[in-house]
């Protein structure tokens, strides 16, 4: 394997930073009536016409989210809207321990007896799995934003950015900005006049997490959704800044502050429980889930600095790639030890939990080392493997 490691600070200069800058801020989109319309997307519409089928015959859906936060935030934003246009549907949010990543075979006896499934920030490599579903007579809707393998799964309709013929015109979004365009899609169509303004709060925080670059609509959606989040009234937000003890939040609060907090439920427990938080009804349940996310939070700290001085122990750095792996170590925190060892030693990092014949980890990029790609030339040689260029999570 050849990796190409260029220090782009080492090219700095008035020229470049003048025209980075005049990419990043001459860029079209000012204001959020300046973002493109939902059926720019690549079977929008479809996906629309077959969810408001559903509700129209009273059918079951049943939601299949994703672990991290912008997984939860994606759940927790169908959750909502389903909620406020007052038609029932369940949701599985994958625990990583038992169920796997995703729409996962693991899945298929607890979505038995559902109508429609509709995936969020996840679905686009669960070939095997969609086709069950068709084989169950369920049909299938995936939205997902990261990169679409060369053999895609057959499903009534795919909503990504990534897809051949899909004229979305900005490619680096993330899986609560899909989920947010579903729902205004659905709120046109039905006529239901919910503001989706109001949820730009929670796409903000899985855009920051999930380090998208902060330019063109990611930008105006994260500016937007800060501003909603100082003068917030939802439960789970009132109780982070009683917390926090601010009274407004910057995107610094998100990405050091309240996105581990909710990551650190998917690494530890179950991802379930943030949503829930997010999801909060009143501030009594808001301010006891968090209390429980902060001790899992503390949790995954202690195993992070345990298994990151291990992991420190055993690297050679003549490796162009780290790739470390270890009996029994804990899979929730690998992701965060990857992107430790990448940034310490300035080089792509893998790490990898054995449990008998199966390891399992994640890969962590570094500058412009496309990992994704890197990984996918050896695919035939992994068990499951998915991922976008800077991250990838793979089992072996």
């Amino acid at each position: 394997m050849q990796v190409r490691m260029t220090n782009r600070f080492e090219k700095l200069t008035s020229e470049s930073i003048i025209s980075t800058l005049s990419e990043r801020f001459d860029e079209g989109i000012l204001t959020l009536g300046d973002i493109p319309h939902p059926s720019t997307l690549k079977d929008m519409d479809r996906a629309v016409d077959r969810i408001i089928l559903a509700i129209q015959n009273r059918e079951k859906i049943i939601l299949i989210g994703d672990y991290d936060v912008d997984g939860v935030s994606s759940t927790s934003i169908m959750r909502l809207f389903f909620a406020d246009i007052n038609y029932p549907i369940d949701y599985i949010i994958p625990n990583r321990f038992r169920d796997g990543y995703g729409l996962s075979t693991s899945l298929l006896p607890r979505i038995e007896g559902y109508d429609l499934i509709i995936t969020v920030d996840n679905g686009i490599s669960a070939v095997e799995t969609a086709k069950k579903c068709a084989d169950m007579g369920i049909d299938l809707i995936i939205t997902d934003h990261h990169i679409v393998p060369d053999i895609s799964p057959k499903a009534y309709a795919i909503i990504n950015q990534k897809q051949n013929e899909c004229t979305f015109p900005y490619a680096e979004i993330c899986g609560a900005q899909i989920a947010w365009y579903l729902c205004t899609a659905l709120n046109i169509k039905l006529g239901t006049k919910i503001d989706m303004k109001s949820y730009l709060e929670i796409v903000s925080l899985a855009v920051i997490a999930d380090i998208m670059p902060l330019k063109h609509i990611n930008r105006v959606m994260v500016q937007y959704g800060l501003g909603l989040l100082s003068k917030s009234d939802r439960p789970f937000i009132k109780a982070y800044k009683e917390h926090t003890n601010k009274g407004e939040l910057v995107s610094e609060d998100i990405a050091f502050g309240l996105a581990p907090i909710l990551n650190s439920a998917g690494r530890i427990v179950d991802a379930t429980i943030a949503s829930d938080f997010i999801c909060s009804a009143n501030i009594y349940e808001a301010r006891s889930l968090l209390e429980k996310l902060i001790s899992f939070n503390e949790q995954r700290k202690i195993l992070e600095q345990d298994i990151t001085n291990q992991a420190i122990s055993q690297v050679d750095k003549e490796d162009k790639v780290i790739i470390i792996a270890s009996e029994g170590w804990h899979e929730g925190v690998v992701g965060i030890v990857a992107a430790r060892i990448a940034r310490r030693y300035e080089r792509p990092a893998i790490i990898l939990s054995t449990n008998g014949d199966i390891s399992k980890g994640s890969g962590r990029s570094f500058n412009e080392c496309n990992l994704f790609e890197l990984i996918k030339s050896h695919r035939d040689l992994l068990h499951k493997f998915g991922g976008h260029s800077m991250a990838v999570g793979l089992s072996i």
